[in-house]
């Protein structure tokens, strides 16, 4: 699995796999080949794939399977945020016609490798919109903390609590300083609040 930014010169390889019998077969770890496949490519940068080892291969896949010494290839594209971003290869020792199945297979294989990586960058926009409204929460004179419902150990506390308290209650058990009931947010909204310690 070769993987990059869409603009970047190279893709890194982020995972490689061999059979016993190939495990001494070396994957280039960084190649600059793949990253120019993926995007000259309409095939592979569409989201599709490419076989290399037939007669119609072209020359910068013809290369790259002489860098690894395959006979034949299958280079399916990785696209997230419609933007091909990497692709993953899966190659062959001897000479072989890749069954309409098995290039079903490794569209597959790409496709969830795929939905992996667009979760995991949705996942960092996500954290990063929560810690704008983490820092928000600093500039308010309100005390604000966010705490585990079951555990009641604080997650977070804005700097009027630090400042309430002059000390960072982050970590600590919200109910030695809180009493019962304690403040629940539920759909309906922010349950009652008990007494203040």
């Amino acid at each position: 699995v070769y993987y990059g930014e869409p603009d970047e010169e190279k893709y890194t390889c982020l995972a490689k796999y061999s059979t016993l019998e190939n495990r001494d077969w070396d994957f280039l770890d960084a190649n600059w080949r793949i990253a120019q496949l993926c995007r000259n490519h309409e095939e592979v940068s569409s989201g599709g794939y490419i076989v290399g080892g037939t007669d119609d291969h072209t020359s910068e896949i013809a290369s790259l399977m002489l860098d690894i010494q395959a006979q034949a290839m299958v280079i399916c594209g990785i696209r997230v945020h419609h933007q091909v971003c990497g692709a993953v290869l899966f190659a062959a020792h001897e000479p072989r016609t890749f069954l309409e199945r098995e290039l079903s297979y490794c569209m597959n294989v790409a496709h969830i490798i795929q939905g992996i990586l667009y979760r995991r960058q949705n996942r960092s926009d996500e954290n990063a919109l929560n810690q704008d409204l983490l820092n928000a929460y600093n500039y308010m004179k309100e005390c604000v903390f966010i705490k585990d419902a079951q555990s009641g150990k604080v997650l977070f506390a804005n700097e009027a609590m630090e400042n309430l308290f002059g000390m960072d209650i982050t970590g600590m058990d919200s109910r030695e300083f809180l009493s019962d009931p304690t403040p629940i947010y539920t759909r309906e909204g922010v349950q009652p609040v008990g007494d203040v310690k």
